[in-house]
């Protein structure tokens, strides 16, 4: 194994760990502030906010917490379609609202490392 592949992998598995870091978060956020986040889209489409989902565990969480970190990131989009109320974006709390932009963007950029770690890994340039 060179020290590039070394390398290469060593950021893998550091990326990985992240991923895992990101999800225990995700998971707190969607345990301790459920209330806050059901009662902030109280105007919005129930898409963002199913119950059903919710009480479905840690899936359930993962996904209400998911959804409200996409549409406080991408808010015009969610508007332009009628899935969020602008009111209840303008209405979310400051520092709940800047925890889901810093999650959304934080997976966003895993996942693409990630990505370009196996794709650099795969395309045999490191050997």
């Amino acid at each position: 194994m060179t020290t590039a592949e070394l390398v290469v992998g060593s950021s893998c598995g550091i990326v990985l760990i992240s991923m895992f870091v990101w999800l225990a978060v995700a998971l707190y956020l969607g345990y301790t502030k459920t209330d806050v986040l059901l009662n902030s889209f109280k105007n919005s489409s129930s898409a963002i906010t199913i119950s059903t989902r919710i009480y479905k565990g840690p899936w359930g969480k993962l996904q209400l917490v998911g959804s409200a970190c996409s549409v406080v990131t991408f808010p015009s989009f969610f508007v332009k379609h009628g899935i969020a109320g602008a009111g209840d974006i303008e209405s979310f709390p400051v520092s709940l609202l800047r925890k889901l932009i810093v999650l959304m963007w934080s997976a966003v950029g895993l996942f693409t490392s990630l990505a370009l770690l196996v794709a650099l890994w795969k395309s045999g340039v490191l050997k």
